[in-house]
C-alpha cells in the first residue's frame, strides 16, 4: 500500500513539472485540443511522459513536436475536410476496426499478407498514403477512442489499441515491392503525434521470410513499442482467445477463425477484397469519407457516380486499380427502378 502511494506520488509530481515546464508554450497554443488535453488529462500527459522514459526535456521536446505537427497540419480539423485518398485505399489495403478486446481497447486487424502490393502501390502517392494514415490515426482519436471510453462507462481510461497482424501469404514479393519509405514516415508520424497508444500487437501466420522484414522494420521503432510485439505460431488461436477474450476473438473474421461474415471474397472484386468492409466501425468510417468527399464535390471510387443532365456517368479514377476493381468502381444501381445519386451502401459498392 505505501508502495502504491508514493508511485502515485511520484507520477502526481512527474505531471506537474512537464505541465510546469510547458506552461508559457501551451498558453501559445491553448485552441489545439492536444493542449487542452495535456493540461487537464493525467492520462494524455504520461502517454507522453512513458514514451520518452520520464526525461522532462525530452518529454518537452516531443510534446513540442507534436504540437507543431498537428497545427502543420491542421489535424484539430482534419475530419472535417474531405480524403480523396481514402475511398480507394480503404478497399484496397486490406485493414480496419473490429470490435473491442477483453479490456475495452479498440481492435484494429490489418491483412498485410493478404495485400496486392502493386494495386495498393498505386493508388495515390507515398505522401497521399502517409495523409490517408493521419486521417485514419485522426478518426481513431477523434471516433473511435471515444466509443471505447462510452463502452465502458468512462470507468477506466482507453487509451491504446489491440492490433492484429495476418501475414498468411505474406513473401518475397511483399518484401520487394512494400514501400519502405511510407513505412517509416507512419512510423515516424505515429510515434510524435500519438506516442503510446499502440498496446498490444500481435503477429499471426508470420512465415520464415517475414524475420527479415522485422529486422528492418523494428530499427524504426521505439524499443518500447517493440517491446509489445508478439510473434505468434500460425494463427495463434489459443493465444488470441486469452489475449482479446472469447467473446471478441469469436466476432473475428472467419478467416482468422472467428465466426463473423464482414468480408466475403465473394462478394467484393480481387485484391479488393478489403478487411471489415460490412463491420459497422468501417461502415460508419467509409460513410465518413464519402460525406466528406460528396461536400467536396469528389467523385467516391465504388460509389454510383451522380446523375447529371446528359445522362453521362461522372468519370471515377481507376488509376491503380486492377480489372476487377475498376468494374466493380462503374457499377451503378441505375437500372434499378429504386435508384438514387446517393451513394451506396460498402456492401453494394463492392459487387
Amino acid at each position: 500500500m505505501l508502495e502504491q502511494l508514493a508511485d502515485q506520488q511520484t507520477k502526481g509530481k512527474e505531471i506537474a513539472d512537464i505541465r510546469a515546464l510547458l506552461k508559457d508554450h501551451n498558453e501559445q497554443f491553448k485552441h489545439q485540443v492536444l493542449v487542452q488535453q495535456f493540461d487537464t488529462d493525467d492520462r494524455v500527459t504520461y502517454r507522453f511522459l512513458r514514451a520518452r522514459k520520464f526525461d522532462l526535456p525530452a518529454t518537452a521536446d516531443l510534446f513540442k513536436k507534436a504540437v507543431a505537427l498537428r497545427e502543420e497540419k491542421q489535424l484539430d480539423t482534419l475530419l472535417q475536410r474531405p480524403c480523396p485518398l481514402g475511398l480507394e485505399y480503404k478497399v484496397v489495403s486490406k485493414h480496419g476496426w473490429h470490435g473491442f478486446d477483453k479490456h475495452g481497447r479498440p481492435v484494429y486487424l490489418k491483412n498485410t499478407g493478404l495485400q496486392h502490393f502493386p494495386t495498393l502501390n498505386g493508388v495515390g502517392t507515398v505522401e497521399q498514403r502517409l495523409a490517408y494514415n493521419l486521417y485514419i490515426t485522426e478518426y481513431l482519436s477523434q471516433v473511435i477512442m471515444p466509443q471505447a471510453n462510452e463502452r465502458v462507462g468512462h470507468k477506466i481510461k482507453i487509451d491504446q489499441v489491440t492490433t492484429i497482424v495476418n501475414l498468411k501469404e505474406f513473401g518475397f514479393h511483399c518484401i520487394k515491392q512494400h514501400n519502405y519509405t511510407w513505412c517509416q514516415g507512419i512510423s515516424v508520424a505515429n510515434n510524435i503525434l500519438y506516442p503510446e497508444t499502440a498496446g498490444t500487437t500481435v503477429l499471426i501466420n508470420a512465415p520464415r521470410v517475414f524475420t527479415m522484414v522485422w529486422n528492418i522494420v523494428r530499427k524504426w521503432l521505439d524499443p518500447v513499442t517493440v517491446a509489445k510485439v508478439q510473434i505468434l505460431s500460425g494463427d495463434g488461436a489459443k493465444e488470441l482467445k486469452s489475449l482479446l477474450g472469447e467473446e471478441c476473438y469469436n466476432s473475428l473474421p472467419k478467416e482468422i477463425g472467428g465466426t463473423c461474415e464482414c468480408m466475403p471474397a465473394s462478394e467484393v472484386p480481387k485484391h479488393a477484397m478489403g478487411c471489415m468492409l460490412g463491420h459497422p466501425q468501417s461502415v460508419a468510417f467509409m460513410e465518413h469519407l464519402r460525406k466528406r468527399n460528396d461536400e467536396a464535390g469528389i467523385p467516391n471510387v465504388y460509389s454510383p457516380p451522380k446523375e447529371v443532365d446528359d445522362d453521362k456517368e461522372v468519370p471515377l479514377n481507376m488509376e491503380g486499380l486492377s480489372v476487377e476493381e475498376q468494374e466493380a468502381a462503374k457499377a451503378s444501381p441505375k437500372d434499378s427502378p429504386k435508384a438514387s445519386p446517393k451513394a451506396a451502401s460498402p456492401k453494394e459498392a463492392t459487387k
